[in-house]
């Protein structure tokens, strides 16, 4: 049983690492996917200054599985954001904002979106809880079954030959272990 449990840990935190890299690279697939779905929308809105479809995107994007937080920002002043900001190394991104007009291109700002670490934490925990619980009862299963097999093969049989020699006396010698 403690081999078994060494093992359920092993593989439970080495699924918890897989984990973790999926989930990051899935937010970053979601940061792929604002730069091909989102920025050009932006771009255009940005363009006509339109505050509150700025938002409205804005509020698109954290809706993403996986994103917490987006602003818009040109040069220093927050044009709007969305989302609560904790920041993240790792999990954030930056996309510029340009705009092409009449073979003239206008830096217009910049879209950040930032990925949740909480979001990645809970997965990796179910994720975990999941496989952990499954081979633990799969190991507990299987105990039971070996118990009950060796029970009946092995000790089923040491009772009956232990039964047969406290019974044995000089008149039952001749007495076969049946």
């Amino acid at each position: 049983m403690f081999f078994a449990m060494l093992l359920i840990i092993l593989f439970t935190v080495i699924i918890g690492f897989i984990t973790w890299f999926n989930e990051t690279k899935e937010i970053e697939e979601r940061f792929d996917e604002i730069q091909k779905s989102y920025l050009d929308v932006i771009r255009k809105t940005m363009w006509v200054d339109d505050k509150e479809n700025l938002q409205v995107i804005l509020m698109g994007i954290c809706r993403l599985p996986g994103i917490e937080y987006a602003h818009i920002h040109s040069k220093n002043n927050l044009i709007c954001k969305v989302g609560k900001k904790i920041s993240y190394k790792k999990l954030a991104r930056i996309f510029p904002i340009v705009y092409t007009y009449n073979d003239n291109t206008y830096t217009l700002g910049e879209l950040h979106a930032i990925g949740s670490l909480d979001y990645v934490r809970q997965k990796i925990i179910k994720t975990v809880l999941a496989i952990a619980l499954s081979q633990a009862s799969i190991i507990l299963i299987v105990c039971i079954l070996v118990l009950l097999l060796i029970y009946r093969i092995v000790v089923g049989r040491l009772l009956k030959i232990t039964a047969y020699a406290s019974s044995l006396s000089l008149d039952s010698l001749g007495t076969p272990l049946v």
